[in-house]
């Protein structure tokens, strides 16, 4: 099994759409860029490990759980100028899929899971054979982290961080207390309420003392602990239990089952040079022209492997 790196599409374009603005006319160009830059560094860097760009569907297991998920999103939409915005990321983003394509780079996407919930498929699975990589912005990706697999992020000046550094990087313990203390904060991003009584300073606190909140109950129910204060009688017994429970529900992206096959499309791409310099010179990615044999030659050397292993 070789080693893998995980990237999370939209994450990584998302942050390359939000980099200093290229166009080609009034058409924005610099979430292809910056995306191709990514890959094409993490290609140099990582030699011989497989690469696979996840994209997002839509989660529909959430929005069963929770239909308030992501609603501010939808009214962003009114604000003209966010919505411009995100129109101009989203017409990019064939372009990203078309060039990643003509240099021969695995994607996926699943019609009912975001790359979140594939990536949660994925390491468990992966990295009990090899060493892994995920890309991405999204810290909701540290609870994947373990031995074998690290979280990087390609725009905090290459932001690593890793099982021996994570109570560092992170202020919890443990990727299992990362989850958990999530659980207890929200998150906005996403419109997920908090649990309830307790915040982003407290919530790794609760964790330190208490490691679990399945230990955290056990010393209730036993007495050890003798909850006093309203947040944790609430997250004992109360409310704040029951939307605790919710957010794990949505938040924890380990023990995903097998995507369903029929929702889930994979394509492996094709190296073609001659393809992707038409679509450069008609973006007009001159930096990437002038080096163009330094650009395409880790994914020549990938090519190559491919084409000997399938020999």
């Amino acid at each position: 099994m070789a080693k893998t790196i995980l990237i999370d599409a939209n994450s990584v374009g998302r942050a390359s759409h939000a980099a200093t603005k290229l166009t080609v006319g009034a058409f924005q160009t610099q979430a292809i860029f910056g995306f191709l830059r990514t890959v094409g560094a993490l290609c140099r860097d990582y030699p011989g490990w497989q690469l696979l760009v996840l994209w997002d569907g839509r989660a529909d297991h959430r929005y069963a759980i929770y239909p308030q998920y992501k609603e501010k999103r939808k009214s962003a939409l009114v604000d003209p100028v966010k919505a411009a915005d995100r129109a101009a990321y989203e017409a990019q983003v064939p372009f990203i899929k078309k060039a990643l394509d003509m240099l021969g780079v695995p994607q996926m996407t699943n019609a009912a899971l975001e790359a979140d919930d594939l990536a949660g498929y994925f390491v468990p699975r992966l990295s009990a054979k090899d060493d892994m990589l995920l890309v991405t912005g999204d810290s909701d990706w540290w609870q994947l982290i373990n031995e074998r697999c690290r979280w990087f992020d390609p725009r905090k000046a290459g932001l690593h961080v890793c099982l021996d550094d994570f109570f560092q990087k992170t202020g919890y313990f443990s990727p299992r207390e990362y989850i958990e203390g999530k659980a207890l904060i929200g998150d906005s991003t996403d419109d997920i309420p908090p649990a309830g009584g307790i915040g982003p300073k407290g919530a790794p606190e609760f964790m330190a003392q208490f490691r679990s909140m399945e230990k955290f109950r056990a010393m209730c129910d036993s007495d050890e602990f003798v909850p006093k204060l309203k947040k944790h009688i609430e997250l004992w017994k109360g409310e704040s239990r029951r939307n605790w429970e919710r957010n794990m529900k949505l938040m924890n992206l380990l023990d995903q089952p097998h995507p369903d096959p029929s929702k889930t499309v994979i394509t492996h791409g094709t190296l073609n040079e001659d393809t992707f310099r038409a679509l450069c010179e008609r973006l007009a990615f001159r930096s990437m022209l002038r080096e163009w044999d330094h650009f395409l030659i880790p994914f020549r050397q990938r090519w190559e492997a491919r084409l000997k292993k399938a020999a």
